[in-house]
């Protein structure tokens, strides 16, 4: 039967005069499927007699063309098929054959989650997606460790089982069809007693799992997962292409936000977000923000960085500017009011360093930035993530540095180096070799790495440093990291040792009769105080 009508399908267009004549049979048999699986024709549609079928075909394209708002007139072309062939979500587009799209929500506000045999990073894009849908609505979601959730997501190949059998049933009736077109489905919520939505992701599709902005060649797990939810939540595909209910996958999924309209959406179904402020009550002052960190108080550091005459000295989300005659140190000040196109929520910078050509290669979390300096200003087309400089999806960023002749290093994963190519404007990773052939001496676990204006390079670990001369290839010095080692005055530090000479004067002064405070004094205390100190008289 679905062949006869596929015959008529070619009949109807064939007779159209703007007809394409490169458009073969199997596009029209591809067109048929998609029009009947995502509601532009419906399902009793084999009752349809023969002699209107040609306008039924018909009004199904020229409601496709008109959703997607593409030109046409309800014959195929060329623009309506490549359209097709996008990839997109498995939900259907139109549901007024079959499903009341206004009642399918949830009885309650407060839903589990749970992602089947997912690894850390999955599950910590999944909490992503969910955060987006609560923090715009009275929704609130918790993960369960059990598949007994409200929403379970499991990736899933061609054709393919349910999670929860007993509910939905062994089979899931929308198979996936391998790389292409089709990456996830859900289920809207339904009245059923004990009913499971699930989110299917196509595990045939190349997918980036993590929550920062994909390879070109990738789709986005948080983008996909976001869209799902939204479906399992009872929200329908919208025509609007911010939407991130969009069907078709958009070529850029990052950032992934909802717009104004989904906000709408989600709260007209569950209401705004509940404030937990009781009402009538003056709210309790905010609690002081956490105090900044000292810089003479930290036993590590990320990066270091030189840069004319100051240093630059990053830890978490704050650089210290130091400069390198008088060894004092401003800060710390917060590394986005340096550069402030910085990606929200970042954590660290986890590697800088100056190429030859002037620019700041800055590894932010998993993005590198090209920073033009010293303007501070991002370069078009950056940032990048770490895949499209060549390094494996795994690899996380230990240290970086321009050596003394010229050449740009990465070391990651502990043991593992990468040259970037500073002639290539992508910047992309030349060669990858192991630690010990680069830089022979220098042990796993190196945390920073940088040029010093002494000749050598520079490695930390935790607790050491290794001074390291790249022309000998030798490690010259050892020893614990302490920032002593660049020279650098530490305010409380040189305090003390005033407070100590000028005790040591007073003491002296005394015609000799009291013994010198510093003989009492601990060179552990961070402190002062008089019980510290016991005076006697010589005999």
């Amino acid at each position: 039967m679905r062949l006869a009508y596929i015959i008529a399908l070619t009949a109807c267009f064939n007779a159209a005069t703007c007809i394409n004549s490169t458009i073969t049979d199997d596009n029209y048999a591809f067109t048929f499927d998609y029009l009947l699986k995502y509601g532009y024709l419906s399902n009793d549609v084999d009752a349809i007699p023969a002699q209107r079928r040609n306008d039924v075909f018909r009004k199904a394209f020229k409601e496709f063309q008109n959703y997607y708002n593409l030109p046409g007139d309800g014959t195929l072309n060329n623009e309506t098929l490549k359209f097709m062939s996008k990839s997109r979500c498995g939900f259907r587009d139109i549901l007024k054959h079959e499903t009341k799209a206004s009642l399918s929500k949830w009885p309650k506000t407060h839903l589990t989650w749970h992602f089947h045999l997912a690894d850390e990073n999955e599950l910590n894009t999944a909490q992503a997606a969910f955060d987006l849908w609560s923090q715009h609505s009275a929704l609130t979601f918790e993960r369960s460790e059990m598949p007994n959730a409200d929403i379970i997501i499991s990736w899933r190949r061609l054709l393919h089982y349910n999670t929860n059998i007993e509910v939905n049933g062994e089979l899931c009736s929308d198979k996936f069809d391998g790389p292409g077109n089709v990456l996830a489905h859900a289920f809207f919520p339904t009245e059923q007693a004990g009913f499971v939505s699930e989110v299917h992701v196509d595990g045939d599709e190349p997918w980036h799992i993590y929550v920062n902005k994909h390879p070109a060649d990738k789709f986005s797990l948080h983008y996909t997962l976001t869209h799902e939810i939204g479906h399992s939540l009872g929200l329908p595909h919208n025509r609007r292409t911010t939407s991130v209910m969009f069907a078709i996958q958009p070529d850029q999924q990052y950032p992934v936000k909802l717009d104004q309209y989904d906000i709408v959406d989600i709260q007209r179904l569950y209401g705004e977000k509940i404030q937990n402020d009781k009402p009538r009550r003056t709210p309790a002052p905010a609690p002081p923000p956490p105090p900044s960190p000292d810089l003479c108080s930290l036993d590590r550091v990320n990066g270091i960085l030189i840069l004319e005459n100051r240093m630059y000295i990053s830890y978490k989300r704050y650089v210290w500017s130091v400069d390198l005659d008088g060894r004092t140190y401003n800060g710390p000040l917060a590394l986005s009011k340096h550069m402030s196109f910085l990606h929200d929520n970042y954590t660290r910078v986890t590697a800088a360093y100056q190429s030859p050509s002037g620019d700041l290669m800055v590894f932010v979390d998993n993005l590198v930035y090209l920073v033009q300096y010293p303007e501070f200003s991002l370069r078009p087309g950056w940032p990048k993530t770490l895949q499209e400089l060549g390094f494996p999806e795994n690899a996380l960023i230990n240290g970086a540095v321009n050596t003394h002749r010229g050449r740009s290093y990465v070391v990651f994963n502990g043991n593992a180096v990468g040259e970037i190519n500073e002639c290539d404007q992508d910047k992309r990773v030349a060669k990858f070799t192991p630690l010990e052939a680069t830089f022979p001496g220098i042990p796993k676990g190196v945390t920073s790495i940088f040029r010093y204006i002494d000749g050598n390079l520079y490695f930390t670990t935790r607790s050491q440093f290794y001074k390291f001369n790249e022309f000998t290839r030798t490690v010259s010095s050892a020893g614990k990291f302490d920032l002593r080692i660049l020279n650098i005055v530490c305010p409380k530090a040189e305090l003390l040792q005033q407070l100590r000479d000028l005790l040591d004067r007073i003491v002296r002064f005394n015609d000799n009769s009291l013994t010198s405070a510093s003989d009492y004094w601990n060179d552990d205390d961070t402190g002062v105080r008089l019980s510290d100190f016991r005076i006697r008289r010589r005999k």
